[in-house]
């Protein structure tokens, strides 16, 4: 399994956590944030692969499940106080909130084993664009809910 974006570690520590049978990498862009990481997981005392990358940038490897929670906020969202406090890289994706997923989609494929999974969150207005965006990625819609998808690469 790999986390795309980690930001803090949050996600890959707590799915490291209740699912130490599995082999966990992890990806940041912003130093400041993989250190942060790395100091997380360190803290919770878990083996977790971290990688300071663009997306899948120097990572070869193909995975059973992808997991991702990009920048997807319009450039011009109306953001809460407590939201204004985190760094734009980790906020923002574009006109419509989808750039850095339509990249990530554009590598998957390269990293995703066949029949392997990825669940996102996007926010629900930007869940049918999203979708269509993985379908032309050979993605399958398996799990939507309010925040969340899942796919299936077929």
């Amino acid at each position: 399994l790999i986390d795309i974006g980690t930001g803090s570690g949050a996600i890959a520590i707590a799915i490291a956590t209740h699912r130490p049978d599995l082999k966990v990498w992890a990806t940041e862009y912003s130093p400041e944030a993989l250190e942060i990481a790395r100091k997380n997981i360190t803290a919770n005392n878990l083996d977790i692969t971290l990688k300071q990358a663009d997306l899948f940038e120097g990572i070869s490897e193909k995975f059973d499940v992808v997991v991702c929670n990009l920048p997807y906020l319009v450039d011009d969202a109306d953001l809460m106080p407590e939201v204004q406090k985190e760094p734009g890289v980790a906020l923002f994706g574009g006109p419509d909130g989808l750039d850095i997923y339509r990249r990530f989609l554009a590598q998957l494929p390269s990293h995703l084993k066949s029949g392997g999974m990825l669940f996102t969150e996007c926010d629900p207005w930007q869940q049918a664009a999203l979708v269509a965006e993985a379908k032309e990625a050979g993605l399958e819609l398996i799990e939507e809910d309010y925040f969340i998808l899942g796919f299936r690469l077929q």
